[in-house]
């Protein structure tokens, strides 16, 4: 347990040393919104007749469902 407890320790002990201020920056030529990004991807993609507002409405959906399905089970093993 004393290894483990070690082991997560240094490991966020490392993260915290990472996230410093020798990380890369982000550069902020490319700020683009949302919308204009996932136009593009989904046009690379081959997918034109989908838009972005379309494909965020069909994984909300993918979302729900699947909670419910998971909640679902869950009641039902109570």
């Amino acid at each position: 347990m004393g290894a483990l407890l070690g082991l997560v320790f240094g490991c966020g002990l490392l993260l915290i040393w990472r996230s410093g201020p020798r990380a890369p920056r982000r550069q902020a030529a490319r700020s683009r919104t949302w919308i204009l990004r996932c136009t593009e991807l989904l046009r690379q993609a081959g997918i034109d007749g989908v838009g972005p507002a379309q494909l965020l409405g069909v994984q909300l959906v993918c979302a729900v469902v699947g909670g419910a399905i998971v909640l679902g089970e869950r009641v039902q093993w109570a």
